[in-house]
């Protein structure tokens, strides 16, 4: 038995798209008739998962916001935050810079200031409302700026990792927090075997989990580094590459 840990966006679903297709769907249920447990392993907020996802039942637990939040049956089991040093440092960062900031908190998406081009793209993934949170925790930060302002940044916000997804957006999650710990943590709860562990992705956001478990499986439309981390590649997520699955496991 493996316990496979799936990304979403650009695993399971091509970019922008909203349902799994009949393949991907025939591919997970195929995997869980022959024993396997499956889980979810994403940048996604909970309150911001697929339809499918949830109501499919086909996912024992849910790793959320690249590790930040663990899930299991709709209840928090887990939660990490960034601190307020961290926060009023990124947004004098962002002040500087006149930069917009997406930040997650328990059941909602606050986007710092009006922003044409990061709205369009949020319009896909996210509810938010405009404005600073008021004395929420902050579990997370999506920060939409380009590459020549990363050194600067890591040199602003030390103690945290800083995932870029392009040139354009970046999540911001505390030092010690991957999809990996995430896992780690399920592996505790679960009581689940280290070997047993399965990780599938394509980003920069899964390279750890990728890296760290037994098994790392890349999407054919991961990036060149995902790809070189991983045990094995498969493919493509517009092409259905998680039917290979089947012939792995």
């Amino acid at each position: 038995m493996k316990n496979i840990f799936f990304d979403i966006d650009g695993t399971l679903l091509p970019f922008g798209d909203y349902d799994i297709s009949p393949a991907v769907e025939y591919t997970l249920k195929e995997l869980i008739n022959r024993g396997h447990n499956l889980y979810i392993a994403t940048g996604r907020h909970y309150v911001n998962m697929p339809p499918f996802v949830l109501g499919s039942g086909y996912f024992k637990g849910y790793i959320c916001l690249n590790g930040q939040t663990c899930f299991v049956g709709g209840k928090c089991i887990h939660a990490e935050v960034l601190s307020d040093e961290t926060m009023d440092a990124l947004k004098a960062f962002c002040k500087k810079h006149n930069l917009a900031v997406l930040v997650a908190t328990e059941n909602d998406f606050h986007l710092s200031m009006e922003h044409e081009e990061f709205e369009d793209y949020l319009k896909d993934l996210a509810r938010y409302r405009i404005g600073d949170p008021s004395n929420e925790a902050i579990l997370q930060a999506t920060l939409y700026a380009p590459p020549e302002l990363d050194d600067e940044l890591e040199r602003t916000i030390p103690d945290c990792i800083i995932t870029r997804w392009n040139n354009r957006y970046m999540d911001i999650n505390a030092s010690h927090v991957s999809k990996s710990s995430g896992i780690n943590f399920f592996i505790d709860y679960f009581g689940l075997d280290p070997k047993s562990i399965v990780a599938v992705g394509d980003a920069g956001n899964d390279r750890q989990m990728i890296k760290d478990a037994p098994l790392g499986i890349a999407m054919g439309n991961a990036d060149e580094i995902t790809k070189s981390i991983a045990d094995i590649v498969i493919g493509r997520d517009k092409e259905d590459g998680l039917r290979d699955l089947l012939e792995i496991l």
